[in-house]
């Protein structure tokens, strides 16, 4: 195999009954999602532009992550920025807190402290772990995230989080 790629994708989701659930909230009838992934040996790149329409609520958003092998196949530093904005009141909601054990811990609403926006800005910074190829994986990094309600201005939260988790393959 090649050391380079490129993907374009495109993906849409349409939701054929227009109710609020779990997987598709706020009930969005029109979710698509479009963007591209390059690859070159020890650096990659992923930008990708989402949009979701529904008969309350539009919001779109923009990520973009970026990572390095500071070690080949062993250490990688990620790099990631997510934009996400909405016209619409309430069209953001962003869960803190852990998830409540009692009812689908999915559903932001569900979370000690839940915040309405129309704006949000989240920034992160961490490191990758590899062992065993990718079969197993450690991760961490510090994410700074700023949710902001210019419709009322009754809103300008911004938060440190530090973020750790694994993934196993067999």
């Amino acid at each position: 195999g090649s050391d380079t790629y490129q993907r374009w994708y495109l993906d849409y989701i349409y939701n054929l009954n227009r109710d609020d659930s779990s997987s598709i909230p706020l009930a969005y009838q029109h979710l698509a999602s479009t963007g591209v992934e390059v690859s070159s040996e020890r650096m990659d790149l992923l930008v990708d532009l989402m949009l979701a329409n529904g008969d309350v609520n539009t919001a779109w958003g923009l990520t973009v992550l970026g990572s390095y092998w500071l070690y080949e196949d062993a250490v990688q530093i990620v790099g990631r920025y997510h934009y996400a904005d909405t016209d619409d009141d309430n069209g953001l909601i962003v869960g803190y807190g852990i998830g409540s054990a009692v009812g689908d811990s999915t559903q932001p609403q569900t979370y000690p402290t839940t915040f309405t926006a129309d704006e949000l800005h989240s920034f992160y910074f961490g490191l990758n772990f590899y062992f065993f190829e990718n079969y197993l994986i450690l991760n961490t990094g510090l994410e700074y995230q700023l949710l902001k309600d210019d419709d009322d201005g009754d809103l300008d939260a911004d938060s440190w989080i530090w973020q750790a988790g694994g993934r196993i393959a067999f």
